[in-house]
């Protein structure tokens, strides 16, 4: 099998394709707040699964902890920074709340770049064409953070559905 190569900017790409649909941005935002989850993690472990290769669950978890270690010290504190100040001092659609998100966006293109560093690591894992709806990365990701298989998953997997299937 040839060595796969995971492009930064085909995840940005995977993921501006996911996150535009409704659902799957309710759905992730939802287990951000709730879970804790990586809204990175969520898009791009869902992008692993559309190319049918496995990340064994303990990497996942290692995955999930070196994001997780990135994104307290980078990508939250500016979160809440933008929701602070925008709840407090700015309109929604003010030059200022774009100028907070846009740096929030920063460290959201460099957690999807030490995600894909971390695939590219991983690159000649198995192929699981046959792999099940138990044996997803998005399942291991989803149980590490004590999700369960609930509507929102099946939402969130019927959502995926509708989107162009990634490229090998």
């Amino acid at each position: 099998m040839p060595q796969l190569t995971f492009l930064v900017t085909d995840a940005w790409q995977y993921s501006l394709a996911i996150y535009g649909k409704k659902q799957i941005k309710e759905i992730c935002l939802s287990w951000q707040d709730a879970h804790q989850a990586n809204v990175n993690l969520l898009l791009l472990l869902s992008w692993l699964d559309t190319l049918s290769y496995q990340l064994p669950a303990a990497k996942v978890e290692q995955l999930h902890q070196q994001i997780t270690a990135f994104s307290s010290q980078f990508t939250q504190p500016q979160r809440m920074l933008r929701r602070a100040w925008c709840a407090q001092y700015v309109p929604p659609d003010s030059a200022g709340k774009q100028s907070l998100l846009q740096a929030e966006l920063v460290f959201e293109r460099h957690e999807q770049a030490l995600i894909c560093q971390f695939f590219n690591q991983y690159a000649s894992l198995k192929n699981s064409t046959q792999a099940t709806a138990k044996s997803t990365n998005l399942h291991s990701y989803l149980e590490l953070l004590g999700i369960d298989k609930t509507h929102a998953y099946d939402t969130f997997i019927a959502a995926l559905s509708s989107v162009p299937k990634a490229e090998k």
